[in-house]
């Protein structure tokens, strides 16, 4: 899953430190938390460089961490071979741009109500 305006409300909060925060729900958290009771392995596919998705992933114990990718379908590959699995298999879920050939390349996608509209469309025509 894609991190920012996903697992995100997509706003960046800055301290008068500049030190960058972000707001994640306790919702997807205890998806997420379901998620691994079940045995189905977690992944965040972020194109930021950002320490903080990287924490929120250690948080919940998700297995595959991939942190300034911005070819996040070439990631979703990389996941499938380690895993011995068709890219068929996965589900993924994001809201920007950069998230269009992971959607297109997994199993099964979605985007959330506040992802861009070309997403939405291409949701809609698929």
């Amino acid at each position: 899953m894609d991190v920012d305006g996903t697992l995100t409300d997509g706003s960046m909060y800055y301290s008068a430190e500049g030190e960058a925060l972000k707001k994640f729900s306790a919702y997807d958290g205890m998806g997420i938390t379901l998620l691994h009771k079940y045995g189905i392995q977690t992944a965040f596919i972020t194109s930021k460089d950002s320490k903080i998705a990287k924490k929120r992933a250690e948080v919940l114990n998700v297995q595959h961490i991939y942190i300034g990718c911005w070819e996040k379908d070439v990631a979703l590959k990389e996941i499938s071979q380690k895993m011995n699995i068709s890219t068929d298999e996965i589900a993924y879920i994001g809201d920007d741009v950069n998230d269009l050939e992971a959607l297109k390349l997994a199993g099964f996608s979605a985007v959330p109500a506040n992802a861009i509209e070309p997403l939405k469309f291409y949701m809609r025509m698929h």
